[in-house]
């Protein structure tokens, strides 16, 4: 259902000339761990968004304002978003696009530390 709802999500945004949001990691990581990426919904988004730019996007410190997968959100903790180097589709898989943000953001988060 998650797939067929990206779908719709690309042909909107692709037809408005609008962006798109995908976190491939599926939750946030309770350690500050990246976890794997899925390539299913990235590939299902490029295949409706041609023209779109893939961008990597790194929040480092998410993990520490959640309380243990609770409703309470801890203060006083630095959470950073850092925006990669955006970079075009042309002849690039899916799979292959989805490896290079990963790359792109474990790259990030170890300058980080």
């Amino acid at each position: 259902q998650a797939i067929s709802e990206i779908l719709k999500m690309g042909t909107l945004a692709e037809k408005q000339n609008r962006s798109v949001v995908i976190f491939p990691e599926g939750t946030r990581s309770k350690t500050g761990e990246l976890k794997t990426f899925a390539h299913g919904g990235i590939a299902a988004l490029l295949k409706k968004m041609p023209s779109a730019l893939v961008v990597p996007l790194t929040i480092d410190g998410s993990y520490k304002v959640d309380s243990a997968g609770g409703l309470r959100i801890r203060a006083f903790h630095k959470v950073e978003w850092i925006v990669g180097k955006p970079i075009e589709q042309e002849n690039k898989t899916a799979n292959e696009l989805t490896a290079y943000c990963h790359q792109a953001i474990l790259q990030t988060l170890a300058r980080n530390k």
